[in-house]
């Protein structure tokens, strides 16, 4: 069980889903925010070394659920005595951590816990999962898969929420997400969009050559997207005699790791002017990539991810991997599309956001939680 923090600073501790890219976007956060609080991460066994790496602490729960739980699932289930255990220990977290303020990154329980334990809750949301996005009311789903929440609430003596939607809402509620790619309807007071989060993290440093053709073009193949996909074979019969194939270092599949036209790397970040093309299933490194003026082939993994690649597509600034497979031409045209017009407005956009998200997140929670500011070194 966790102890309390020593720190004179408050306590702030984040509650991501155990997914890569909702702890890479976490971190992020906790970086532009580490000067004015302590934080903590929740444990999970096969993510926490990245919390290490930047110099946070973990806090660990027993109950299975926070390691495998997923908000935006094809079937979005929850069973009252699964739901009502990870409440109780996220409760029972709370109340021995006595932390000034949470951050949560699709964990069901934690509306409620903040609710019971009175402790303020900033939600972090895509732009497609809001409910103010234009196309889309975000999640709809019958009424029985609220029915779990309904008699928690009930239960336990706390308010009465409308939706599931509203389940995973906070205080606030921080959409990541450039208002051009996912506009928004006009937004209520407790949602504000703070625009992507991109990587800002210490990295060891590696002594890596690139030993490559110069006039063959390159692609990077993130570590989620290679460690999930399941068309290797088709990947190297289709591009590794066309194109110098860059990994991340993180990758675990031994397939790529060891194939000897493979060039290892610890970031995209090392050898952005030679990328012409980045493979991924994360939306951090959507934006990474874009950051760069690269275009994106995505590989979804859930319902959720259309929106996402029909704004690649509309923006023509990437496609999924599925559209880039079935066309003949597919690999041809994305690779000689850096840098577009379309490509530099979106880079520029990201850029422009992501230098000012520092005052964009302290300038929030001095607003929304005033009793908070005394902390804050002077920002307005």
């Amino acid at each position: 069980m966790p102890l309390p923090s020593a720190s004179n600073k408050p306590l702030l501790l984040f509650f991501p889903i155990a997914q890569t890219t909702n702890y890479k976007r976490c971190l992020s956060i906790a970086q532009h925010l580490r000067k004015h609080f302590t934080i903590q991460f929740l444990h999970t066994d096969n993510l926490s070394s990245l919390v290490y790496q930047q110099g946070f602490d973990t806090f660990s729960i027993s109950d299975l659920s926070f390691r495998n739980s997923s908000i935006y699932k094809n079937t979005l289930e929850f069973h009252k005595g699964a739901l009502e255990v990870q409440f109780l220990e996220q409760v029972e977290t709370l109340e021995i951590l006595q932390p000034t303020l949470l951050i949560s990154d699709g964990i069901a329980s934690s509306n409620m816990a903040s609710e019971f334990t009175g402790i303020p809750l900033i939600s972090l949301l895509n732009g497609y999962q809001s409910p103010y996005f234009v196309k889309q009311h975000t999640i709809t789903t019958s009424s029985n898969k609220h029915t779990p929440f309904i008699a928690l609430r009930e239960k336990y003596g706390l308010s009465t929420k409308q939706s599931l939607q509203e389940e995973f809402e906070g205080n606030l509620n921080w959409i990541c997400d450039l208002p051009e790619l996912f506009p928004q309807k006009a937004l209520p007071s407790h949602y504000e969009m703070i625009g992507p989060i991109l990587e800002n993290f210490k990295r060891p440093v590696l002594s890596t050559t690139y030993n490559s053709s110069s006039i063959k073009k390159t692609i990077f193949l993130d570590h989620d997207f290679i460690d999930r996909i399941r068309h290797l074979k088709k990947l190297e019969k289709t591009f590794f005699e066309q194109c110098n194939i860059v990994v991340n270092t993180s990758t675990s599949n031994n397939f790529l790791s060891n194939h000897p036209k493979v060039i290892r790397v610890s970031d995209i970040a090392q050898l952005s002017p030679k990328i012409d093309l980045v493979f991924c299933n994360t939306e951090c490194m959507v934006y990474e990539a874009l950051s760069y003026g690269i275009p994106v082939i995505y590989a979804e993994s859930s319902l959720r991810h259309r929106w996402l690649i029909d704004t690649l597509e509309n923006w023509k600034i990437g496609t999924s991997w599925d559209h880039l497979t079935q066309s003949n031409n597919g690999l041809e045209y994305w690779i000689h599309n850096k840098s577009t017009d379309e490509l530099r407005t979106i880079q520029y956009k990201i850029k422009a956001s992501f230098t000012t998200l520092s005052y964009k997140l302290l300038s929030s929670i001095a607003l929304h939680f005033p009793f908070l500011q005394k902390t804050f070194i002077p920002i307005l």
